[in-house]
């Protein structure tokens, strides 16, 4: 999946515009998986595109 984003994840200018105005409103979000990082991490960044809202991560170790 990390080398074919594009083909098993959907970009949406919705899913961008509701994230930016949850952010804009102070909203936090979160996402609890047992994906690797680099999955989520390269799924969101897919997701919302390089002018997204801020994402921070957390992340239990192991």
């Amino acid at each position: 999946m990390e080398q074919n984003t594009e083909k098993y994840i959907l970009r949406g200018d919705e899913t961008f515009v509701v994230l930016s105005h949850l952010v804009a409103h102070g909203k936090q979000l979160f996402l609890i998986t047992n994906h690797p990082f680099s999955i989520i991490d390269k799924g969101m960044r897919h997701t919302v595109g390089p002018d997204g809202p801020i994402l921070r991560y957390s992340h239990r170790p192991g």
